[in-house]
């Protein structure tokens, strides 16, 4: 592995520490909402990566969130019947990351995965959605980069609806953010002429 890829590697193996961190935090203390907000942090991440590890934890923490959304008012032992198949791998996966034993982690992962085919036959379907959602994240960068959306979407595979409804919720943020920036150097300067 040349100097580069390892540093990737070790980027992306601190990155599932956190998430698996976060998610068994998040199953804990029965904050199962949370995992909304890891599951988007990890498409983000496996978008950045463009490595397999990081797709199949963001496949797995999303489904996870879909299922309790599901399960929550009919199911709800069925949810915790599959938190309690799949928690022993994901504290195994963590301790598996910790020791740099990639292989055993992949394995593990693999398991996790089947088991949650197992409790539902839409796994593919979130799949997809993962996989649209990272593609519309790439998307926006390559526009903000001077491409089309016609070239993107063409190039992604994505409508340029899809990008253009992504890249007006980014524009509607950042502007928020660049007004926020503003006021406060005003201020600043303010307190500095005083």
């Amino acid at each position: 592995m040349n100097n580069e890829n390892n540093i990737i590697f070790k980027e992306v193996r601190n990155n599932l520490i956190y998430v698996i961190t976060k998610t068994l935090e998040s199953i804990k203390n029965k904050e199962f909402l949370k995992l909304e907000i890891i599951s988007n942090y990890t498409i983000h991440t496996s978008t950045t990566f463009q490595q397999e590890d990081s797709i199949e934890i963001s496949i797995i923490i999303y489904s996870l969130f879909k299922l309790y959304n599901r399960y929550l008012l009919s199911q709800k032992t069925k949810f915790f019947n599959l938190i309690n198949d799949i928690l022993p791998l994901l504290k195994e996966n963590l301790k598996h990351l910790e020791k740099n034993n990639i292989y055993k982690y992949r394995y593990n992962t693999h398991r996790i995965i089947e088991i949650l085919k197992k409790y539902d036959k839409n796994i593919s379907n979130y799949i997809q959605d993962i996989l649209l959602k990272a593609k519309i994240k790439k998307g926006s960068k390559l526009y903000e980069h001077g491409l089309s959306l016609g070239k993107i979407s063409d190039f992604l595979g994505i409508t340029e609806w899809e990008l253009q409804n992504y890249i007006g919720k980014i524009k509607t943020n950042n502007e928020k953010v660049k007004k926020e920036e503003i006021k406060s150097r005003l201020n600043y300067a303010r307190e500095i002429f005083k």
